[in-house]
């Protein structure tokens, strides 16, 4: 690390939120605090304050970074796969993100800004950004355009696989093994593609192609 009057503004921004990244990864984001932060950057803890708002801030841009990378895994994951192997993999990736970085994929869903009573744009736009690569594959399958049917039918999807995954990686018995998580995910994703077939089994062959 340089010396201190070498970091620009921009810099300690990004020593700041590598640093509670990394911290995070090893212990959890409840043993995050500024001064842990400030002695991982060796500056003041008083610093952290004159780049950001406050903790929580800090935190969200760190989550925000963490949704980006999940929804480009996500994305990687559905591109080139006809629309039911889209649906699948969409929910794998999900799991295989969320097993290998266990203690970030808890910060997105355990941290709850004090600071923040309602969640800015620019976090919620992340947030929601899968639910984006559901719908329309959900439409082509069910034969609809109606873009409140398709969000309603992404979040079910989305809901669906979140919750499986959330009894499986908190459970007070244990972590279950990814292997039966998967399995678990996988049925999921089967039979709500085969109830969004059913409405239209007409639409399934003109409207099952590869997405780009």
């Amino acid at each position: 690390m340089g010396r201190r009057s070498q970091h620009t503004p921009d810099e300690l921004k990004e020593l700041i939120l590598g640093a509670t990244r990394r911290i995070i990864d090893q212990h959890g984001f409840h043993a995050l605090s500024a001064r842990e932060i400030a002695r991982e950057i060796g500056y003041a803890p008083g610093t952290l304050y004159n780049m950001f708002r406050n903790l929580d801030e800090i935190l969200l841009k760190v989550e925000a970074r963490v949704l980006d990378e999940l929804d480009g895994n996500i994305a990687s994951a559905m591109t080139g796969h006809k629309d039911i192997d889209a649906l699948k993999n969409f929910g794998r990736a999900y799991v295989d993100f969320a097993y290998k970085s266990p203690r970030l994929w808890q910060l997105v869903q355990r941290h709850h800004p004090e600071q923040f009573p309602e969640a800015p744009d620019w976090y919620l736009e992340r947030l929601y950004a899968p639910l984006g690569r559901l719908e329309p594959v959900l439409g082509r399958l069910r034969g609809t355009t109606c873009a409140d049917e398709q969000a309603r039918n992404a979040r079910l999807m989305w809901s669906a696989v979140h919750g499986v995954l959330n009894v499986a990686t908190t459970s007070k018995f244990g972590t279950l093994p990814m292997s039966t998580t998967l399995t678990m995910v996988d049925a999921i994703t089967d039979q709500l593609a085969l109830c969004e077939i059913a409405v239209h089994p007409a639409k399934l062959l003109p409207n099952s192609g590869v997405l780009a």
